[in-house]
C-alpha cells in the first residue's frame, strides 16, 4: 500500500492532526486491537475489568480523533475527560470486590463521583461519534427515571432516586452491562477481522469477479456493484465503511454506461445495506441478538441466509429492469476482468472466511474463538502471494483501524445499554409493549405495522445498534406474545433498524452514497428505498410464515422459497413499473396486490396471487405484441 498510515483527516476529524500526536494516536488504536485480541485469545481477565477498560480506551480515542475544539480551553477538556475515564476504569479495577455489592444498593460518595463523571464523558463522546440524537434521548430517558412519579398514566413509576439510578447506570446493569460485553468482545474483534481482510485486498477479489461474471449483460457495472457490494459488507459489516471503500470504484462505473448519479449511489447504497443482513457477519446487532436469545450466533447465520437471499434477489430484479428500462448494455469483453485470473491471483483470500465457517459450524465453537482465528488466518493467507502479502506496518494499520471503526458502534453499545437499564428497571418496555397491544387488539398485523414504524422511527436518529436494542427491549415481548418466534421477532426488529441507513428522510448509507456520485442526498435516499423494497416486505414474510427461517419440512420450505421469489418479482416489477415494456397503473397496483397476496402464507392465498399475476402478465405480454405489430404496419 503506498500509504499505510491511515488519514485521519479524512477518516475521523476536521482538523488535522500532525507530527509525533498522529503516530501516538495510530499505535494506541493498534494497542487497542492488540490488547483486546490477547485478553479474548491469551489470557482471559475479569468480564468486568475488561468492560471497564474498554470503555475507557474507546472514550479516550474518540477524545483524540474527535477534538471538541482547536483552542487550548479545548484541548484541557479533552486530557481531562481522557484521564478521568482512565481513572474511573483504574478505580473499578482496584475497588470491585466491595464496589459491585453495594452500587445499586447503597453507593459511596467515590463511587457517585465516578459514576456522574464516567456518564457524562460516555454521553459526550457519544454525541460526537454518533451524533446529538442518541444523547438526547439518553438523557430524556435519565429525566424520566428521575421524575417518573410526575408522569401521567402509562409513564407513571415511582421514580428513582438520584445516588440509586447513577449506582445502577455504573454497574453491569447499565454502562458495564450485557450490551458493553458484547461491544468488548465479539463486535471489536470481528471488525478487526474486517480490517485484515480488507487490508488484505479481498475487496479487490470481489470487485473483479464479481465484473468478469457480471459485467457483459445489461447493467453489468449496476450487477457487479450489487454483487461485489453485498459480499464486502458481508465481511466488513458495516453498509457505510462498504459504501465509501467499493463506491468510489462502482458508483463512476455505473455512471459511465448511463445511470442517473442519484440511482448509481442508492444501487450502491441499497445493496451496501445487504450486506449487513447478509451472513457471515451480519454487523454488531447479530451478536446481541444471539446474547439476548441466548442461541448460538451460527443458528442465527443459518436461519438469516433465506430473506437476506431473497432481499439481494429483489435488488438485483430492480436494477435488471432499471437497465431495461433505459436501454443500457454491458461492457465490452475486452474490458472485462478474467474470473480465473482474479481467482488464481486473489482467491486464497478467502480462505480467513472458509476458517471462520468452519470453526463456527463444523468444530461449534464460539463466535469468539471463529473470529481470533480468521485475524491469523487473513495474516497467513495474505503470504501465500508476493502481490498480496501484508507486512508489519500493514498489520498495524488494519489493528488501527479495526480500533477506529469500533469507536461509534463502541459509544452506540455503552450508550444503548444506559437506555435498556433505565426501560428494565421501570417497567417501561412491559406497559408499553401490553399497550400496544391493546391498541392493535391482537392484530398480528398492526403489532408488526407499529413495531416497524417505531424501529424505522428510531433509526432515523440512533445508529443500527441503539436503534434494534431499544427497539427489542420494547416490541420483542410484545411480538412474543402474540404467537411469533422469538428469533423471528428479533428479525423482524433488527432487519427495520438495519434498513433505516437507506430510508429518508436520514438515510446515512444514501447520503454516503450521494457524496461520492455526486447526487441530491434526497433524491438518492428515495431510489435506495426504492431499490430495496423488499426489505420492507421480507421481513413480513418470515413472522407470518416460519419456513423462510428453515421451520419445517424440506418441501414447506421450498414451496416458500419459490412463492417468496415470485412474489418479490412481481413486487419489483410493480415498483418499477417495467417487464418487458412499461406497465400501466392498474397493471402495477394488481401485481402489488398478487405479490402482497403470495406473501402470506397458505395454498389458497398462493394460488391467487398466482392466477392473479398469470392473467396480468399474459395481458401484458399480448399488448406488446398488438403494440409491436401496429408499429411494423405503420413502417409499411
Amino acid at each position: 500500500m503506498q500509504n499505510w498510515t491511515p488519514s485521519l483527516e479524512d477518516l475521523c476529524t476536521a482538523r488535522p492532526i500532525r507530527g509525533w500526536l498522529r503516530w501516538v494516536i495510530l499505535i494506541f488504536g493498534a494497542s487497542i486491537a492488540l490488547f483486546h485480541i490477547y485478553v479474548l485469545g491469551v489470557e482471559p481477565i475479569n468480564p468486568w475489568y475488561l468492560r471497564a477498560v474498554h470503555v475507557s480506551m474507546m472514550c479516550i480515542l474518540i477524545l483524540a480523533l474527535l477534538p471538541i475544539s482547536k483552542g487550548p480551553l479545548g484541548v484541557f477538556l479533552d486530557i481531562s475527560m481522557a484521564v478521568f475515564v482512565a481513572a474511573s476504569a483504574a478505580y473499578i479495577i482496584i475497588n470491585l470486590d466491595q464496589m459491585m455489592y453495594r452500587l445499586v444498593i447503597a453507593p459511596s460518595p467515590w463511587d457517585l463521583l465516578f459514576a456522574t463523571g464516567t456518564l457524562a464523558v460516555v454521553l459526550e463522546v457519544t454525541r460526537r461519534s454518533t451524533g446529538i440524537a442518541l444523547p438526547l434521548i439518553t438523557a430524556a430517558f435519565i429525566i424520566y427515571a428521575l421524575y417518573g412519579d410526575y408522569m401521567p398514566g402509562l409513564f407513571w413509576h415511582q421514580g428513582l432516586s438520584f445516588s440509586r439510578l447513577i449506582g445502577m447506570l455504573f454497574s453491569d446493569q447499565g454502562i458495564y452491562g450485557l450490551i458493553t460485553g458484547i461491544s468488548s468482545t465479539y463486535v471489536i474483534l470481528f471488525i478487526i477481522f474486517g480490517a485484515f481482510i480488507e487490508i488484505s485486498g479481498v475487496g479487490q477479489l470481489f470487485i473483479d469477479s464479481a465484473m468478469s461474471v457480471a459485467g457483459r449483460y445489461r447493467g453489468g457495472p449496476a450487477k457487479m456493484a450489487v454483487a461485489a457490494s453485498m459480499l464486502f459488507a458481508g465481511i466488513s459489516g458495516s453498509a457505510i465503511a462498504n459504501v465509501v471503500s467499493t463506491g468510489t470504484f462502482t458508483i463512476p462505473l455505473m455512471k459511465a454506461i448511463g445511470f442517473a448519479p442519484a440511482v448509481a449511489g442508492a444501487i450502491e447504497a441499497a445493496a451496501s445495506t445487504a450486506g449487513n443482513l447478509t451472513p457471515p457477519i451480519m454487523g454488531p446487532s447479530a451478536f446481541i441478538m444471539a446474547e439476548i436469545l441466548g442461541i448460538p450466533y451460527a443458528i442465527i447465520l443459518v436461519k438469516a441466509f433465506i430473506p437476506a437471499a431473497l432481499y439481494f434477489i429483489c435488488i438485483f430484479i430492480m436494477v435488471d429492469l432499471e437497465a431495461a428500462k433505459l436501454q443500457l448494455k454491458g461492457l465490452p469483453a475486452d474490458q472485462l476482468p478474467s474470473f480465473r485470473t482474479a481467482i488464481l491471483a486473489r482467491g486464497h483470500l478467502l480462505t480467513p472466511v472458509l476458517v471462520m465457517l468452519y470453526i463456527l459450524f463444523v468444530e461449534q465453537a464460539s463466535p469468539i474463538r471463529a473470529a481470533l482465528w480468521g485475524i491469523a488466518a487473513a495474516i497467513v493467507a495474505s503470504w501465500m502471494r508476493r502481490a498480496t502479502r501484508v507486512d508489519g506496518r500493514q498489520i498495524v494499520q488494519a489493528l488501527y483501524l479495526g480500533s477506529q471503526r469500533t469507536m461509534s458502534v463502541a459509544a452506540a453499545c455503552i450508550t444503548a445499554g444506559i437506555i435498556v437499564a433505565i426501560i428494565s428497571s421501570t417497567g417501561l418496555g412491559t406497559r408499553i409493549g401490553i399497550s400496544l397491544l391493546g391498541l392493535a387488539n391482537d392484530s398480528m398485523l398492526l403489532s408488526l405495522i407499529a413495531t416497524m414504524v417505531i424501529c424505522l422511527i428510531l433509526g432515523m436518529g440512533l445508529p443500527t445498534v441503539a436503534a434494534y436494542v431499544v427497539a427489542q427491549s420494547v416490541m420483542a415481548p410484545a411480538l412474543i406474545q402474540i404467537g411469533i418466534d422469538p428469533l423471528a421477532a428479533h428479525l423482524f426488529i433488527f432487519y427495520f433498524a438495519i434498513i433505516s441507513a437507506i430510508t429518508p428522510p436520514v438515510a446515512l448509507a444514501a447520503f454516503a452514497a450521494a457524496g461520492i456520485a455526486g447526487s441530491n442526498p434526497f433524491r438518492t435516499a428515495w431510489h435506495a428505498a426504492r431499490l430495496g423494497c423488499a426489505a420492507f416486505i421480507v421481513p413480513y414474510m418470515f413472522a407470518y410464515g416460519p419456513a423462510l427461517l428453515l421451520d419445517g419440512s424440506i418441501g414447506a420450505v421450498a414451496w416458500a422459497c419459490v412463492t417468496a421469489i415470485f412474489g418479490i418479482y412481481l413486487l419489483a416489477i410493480a415498483v418499477q413499473g417495467y417487464m418487458v415494456m412499461p406497465i400501466t397503473i392498474i397493471e402495477r397496483l394488481l401485481l402489488v396486490g398478487s405479490a402482497l397476496v403470495l406473501i402470506k402464507p397458505g395454498l389458497e392465498t398462493d394460488l391467487i396471487g398466482a392466477v392473479t399475476a398469470a392473467i396480468i402478465l399474459a395481458l401484458h405480454i399480448r399488448h406488446r405484441g398488438n403494440t409491436a405489430a401496429s408499429q411494423q404496419d405503420q413502417k409499411r
